[in-house]
C-alpha cells in the first residue's frame, strides 16, 4: 500500500521554498542640540517636499519608512542612504543650516534596518 503525502504538507513546503522577504527600513534623527530642529525631507518617491519635521531637543523622531525590495532571508541589507534620501536638510532656529551631509553613508548608523543619526549644536558652527 502506497502512502500519500497531504495535500497540506505540499503546499507548506512550496509556501517555504518561495517566500518573500521584504524588511521595513526606518531612518530616525535624534536632536542633542539646545534647542528645536526642523528637518526638510525629500525621498525618492516623492519630487517635491515631503515632512516637514519639527523635533523637540533632547528627542528622537522617525522622519521615514521604506522598504528596499524583495531581499533575501539574511536581511535586512545596508543601502546607500542617497537610494532613499533625495535630499534632507536640518535648520536650528529656523535658520541655521546644518553643515553635515545627511545623503552621506558616513552620517547614519545602521542596525537591523535602521538608520539612525544624531544632531548636535557642534554641526551649526
Amino acid at each position: 500500500m502506497k502512502k500519500r503525502i497531504p495535500f497540506i504538507f505540499i503546499v507548506f513546503c512550496i509556501g517555504l521554498i518561495s517566500c518573500d522577504y521584504y524588511y521595513k527600513y526606518e531612518y530616525i534623527v535624534e536632536n542633542k542640540s539646545d534647542t528645536k530642529i526642523t528637518v526638510e525631507l525629500y525621498t525618492k518617491n516623492k519630487p517635491a517636499v515631503d515632512t516637514l519635521y519639527s523635533i523637540p531637543s533632547g528627542q528622537s523622531l522617525q522622519i521615514y519608512e521604506t522598504l528596499h525590495g524583495n531581499e533575501g532571508a539574511r536581511g535586512p541589507f545596508f543601502a546607500d542612504v542617497k537610494n532613499d534620501l533625495t535630499g534632507i536638510t536640518i535648520k536650528k532656529n529656523d535658520s541655521l543650516i546644518s553643515k553635515r551631509n545627511y545623503r552621506k553613508n558616513e552620517n547614519w548608523e545602521f542596525l537591523k534596518g535602521t538608520y539612525s543619526t544624531t544632531v548636535t549644536n557642534s554641526e551649526f558652527d
